[in-house]
């Protein structure tokens, strides 16, 4: 796909793959697939984007789910332990 930049003389190569969805590229979600080599186009000058390598895995669920040793406690208890570590970066106010 050629791409035309009102701010470069020469038209732009684009290449993309429709199997993919251009969703995972936030910056272009609305291409018509996901973007493999691209450019962007800004103050500092132009740059091009190549994707040179995709590994495509299926993550495991426990990935996203809360470990079995996490511990819910209230803000309060949260704030309490934090400032008895010593380590904390919460300011106490």
């Amino acid at each position: 796909m050629l791409v035309k930049f009102t701010l470069v003389q020469n038209d732009l190569t684009v290449i993309y793959t429709p199997k993919i969805a251009a969703k995972y590229l936030g910056a272009f979600p609305d291409a018509p697939g996901l973007l493999l080599q691209y450019y962007v186009v800004n103050d500092h000058g132009l740059y091009r984007y190549t994707l040179e390598s995709m590994d495509e895995k299926i993550p495991p669920l426990s990935l996203f789910m809360i470990p079995a040793d996490y511990q819910k406690i209230s803000l309060k208890a949260f704030m309490e332990k934090s400032a008895n570590t010593g380590n904390s970066s919460i300011p106490n106010n």
